[in-house]
């Protein structure tokens, strides 16, 4: 059975360090595993970076969550570790609608102090505006407990969040329901 591992976090949370070193973990431990990161496959659809209105931008993520869904089904690994926005249920619902039945999902959103991510932003070669990070941390604070899946507190070493992550994998914790996203 293959297993799904949905990587959720707000602008610099460290969602494609993790998920490319969790995949990584997978692979050296012989389980093969494959990283994706739906912010690729908008760019893909979008190459140009040119947004129109709400609708058009949603149509855009909803194709680049659909092919990440397919390309994911068709992958022989073992473990899809997938990162990308999965906030609400939409996002949710978006991507996992197209995943095959017999796959197991998990989704864990980093928690991320808002002064380490401003610091990480810095570094970023596509940075963003420190109040656009401001901004989204006082969003994410009104709905924090409404989150899906585990909560991952990011604050120590890549090794320890990935051990954090693995744990909760054992312990089912994080494990989703694709049908709790139906209409």
């Amino acid at each position: 059975m293959k297993k799904v591992i949905m990587i959720n976090g707000l602008i610099a949370s460290g969602k494609n360090t993790i998920g490319e070193l969790l995949a990584k973990h997978f692979n050296d431990n012989g389980t093969k595993a494959e990283f994706l990161d739906i912010d690729k496959a908008v760019e893909e659809i979008n190459p140009d970076n040119v947004w129109g209105n709400e609708k058009e931008t949603l149509k855009i993520w909803l194709e680049a969550r659909k092919n990440y869904a397919e390309r994911t089904n068709q992958s022989d690994a073992e473990v899809i570790s997938v990162v990308g926005p999965f906030f609400s249920k939409a996002e949710i619902k978006g991507f996992t609608d197209y995943i095959n039945d017999d796959s197991e999902l998990y989704l864990y959103t980093l928690d991320t102090p808002l002064e380490v991510r401003i610091e990480r932003n810095k570094h970023r070669s596509r940075s963003n505006d420190p109040k656009d990070i401001t901004d989204q941390e006082a969003n994410f604070q009104k709905i924090k407990d409404l989150m899906y899946g585990g909560t991952v507190k990011n604050i120590g070493t890549t090794e320890e969040t990935i051990s954090q992550i693995l744990e909760q994998m054992e312990n089912n914790m994080g494990q989703i329901n694709k049908n709790d996203f139906k209409d």
